[in-house]
């Protein structure tokens, strides 16, 4: 039997995919539960495992180019000599044919007529769901909770498809893109990536570059001249006109729904952290192998009044409002591609220690584009913390369909009164966004008001 596989749907808001690399060539027999593909999600590269096995006949498509979910990809037989033409050119077919009503299922195969069955149209009567060809190791996909997050400040997911960014300042040199895959196997092979010319989308440099580079002795070849970019000003301006990635495409698709469709309202708050720093000095003196960060300890102090006020720990499902028990928070982690927010899953149930050493690892993982579906879907409430880069105010936007979002700016010296007194101190700027459909004024005061109070009191977040 001929199976035609499919780009699979491998997060539940995947449209597209980019064939990172291909870990079989044609002729190999693969067996069931073997990677078949790497392939780049707007949210992370994941690895596709096949359930069947059989004899890879044909590669339909190269590395580095960006596909629709539901594309034939490669064809797949039983035996070695397997006539498979027949049910190449239904697949094909129908994957040109417009798309039904309901959306394919992930990793779903086109089979050929060996198996009676027919991927040009639906049938008119339900029929038994023909069993899927790829799959992906733990990728539970949850209710709305599970919607994936994506936004400006903070945005989620990962790019698959970059492109090389030309700096409009004197002096300046190009910026070279390369997939995440194509750098590991440059970094193997010690090919000097930088002086490769990418044959991917936007220039990127993709795996089957550096894997030429490699063959040819680890030699670079020189980058050929970029063709100038067709000016629609004057002819002295200097600038490219770069793609939208995938990412960026997410992007621009949900965090405008977000402006134009939920109704924002930011509350502030300062709050003195003199004693939060402390705090950490004394665990940094008495605990040195902790490493625990400003980030850590407001983790914490989230997920401890998110459990007061369940109201900020909720989402905004059109017809009702869902509030969580458990407290899984994103955090916003920037990697050369853009944000991504990884959860942190039942944070309000975990010590500072446990805290500490996941986000680590999570925000390694994002870096990587590493991380698995189930480690950036299921957020209930976003932190987004950009006081690392000296941002002392700002909006972050709502990941819908959360309720709400915090953004954390630097700590910062300033003149305070306290008890009629004018001094120093230390303080910070907390900025709450929240869905109002979901989130009164109040509600929101009241959070950032026991937020304020666990942060200034942190002996508080051991209790």
């Amino acid at each position: 039997m001929a199976n035609v596989l499919l780009m699979p749907a491998l997060s539940p808001t995947m449209e597209s995919g980019v064939i990172g690399s291909w870990r079989k060539k044609v002729g190999d027999k693969v067996e069931a539960g073997e990677v078949l593909a790497e392939i780049e999600t707007d949210k992370a590269v994941m690895e596709w495992e096949l359930a069947d096995e059989g004899y890879l006949r044909e590669l339909l498509v190269q590395t580095g180019q960006e596909l629709k979910v539901g594309t034939p990809i490669a064809v797949l037989t039983d035996t070695a000599g397997e006539d498979y033409k027949a049910a190449l050119a239904q697949a094909q077919s129908a994957a040109a044919a417009p798309a039904p009503a309901a959306a394919p299922e992930s990793g779903r195969r086109a089979e050929g007529p060996a198996a009676g069955r027919s991927t040009a149209a639906p049938p008119a009567a339900p029929a038994a769901p023909t069993p899927p060809v790829a799959r992906v190791i733990a990728m539970p996909q949850a209710a709305p909770r599970a919607a994936p997050a994506s936004m400006a400040a903070p945005a989620a997911a990962a790019s698959a498809a970059g492109a090389r960014t030309l700096e409009p300042s004197s002096g300046s040199a190009e910026r070279v893109k390369i997939s995440p895959y194509g750098r590991k196997l440059a970094e193997q092979a010690r090919v000097e990536w930088r002086s490769l010319s990418g044959s991917g989308p936007g220039g990127r440099i993709v795996a089957r570059d550096v894997q030429a580079a490699a063959a040819a002795g680890g030699a670079a070849p020189a980058r050929a001249a970029a063709p100038a970019p067709a000016l629609e000003a004057a002819p002295s301006a200097a600038f490219e006109d770069l793609p939208l990635s995938m990412m960026r495409k997410s992007i621009a698709k949900r965090l405008t729904e977000s402006k134009q469709t939920v109704p924002h309202f930011q509350s502030r708050r300062k709050v003195r952290m003199e004693r939060l720093l402390q705090a950490r000095e004394g665990l940094k003196r008495d605990f040195p192998d902790l490493k625990i960060t400003v980030n850590d300890l407001l983790i914490k102090a989230c997920a401890t009044a998110l459990t007061q006020h369940p109201a900020v720990n909720s989402q905004f499902l059109g017809d009702r409002i869902r509030r969580f028990r458990d407290v899984d928070i994103a955090i916003a982690v920037g990697t050369d591609d853009g944000l991504v927010t990884p959860v942190i899953h039942a944070a309000h149930a975990k010590g500072l220690r446990a805290l500490s050493a996941e986000m680590k690892v999570l925000a390694d993982k994002a870096r990587e584009r590493k991380l698995r579906p189930e480690e950036y879907q299921g957020g209930t409430f976003t932190i987004s913390n950009l006081g690392m880069f000296g941002v002392t105010e700002f909006n972050a936007i709502i990941n819908p369909p959360q309720a709400c979002i915090l953004a954390v700016s630097a700590t910062v010296q300033e003149p305070v009164v306290e008890d009629g007194s004018l001094s120093i101190g230390r303080t910070m700027n907390l900025t709450l966004s929240s869905d109002h459909r979901a989130v009164d004024g109040i509600t929101a005061a009241k959070f950032l008001d026991t937020l304020v109070k666990l942060i200034e009191n942190p002996v508080a977040l051991v209790l």
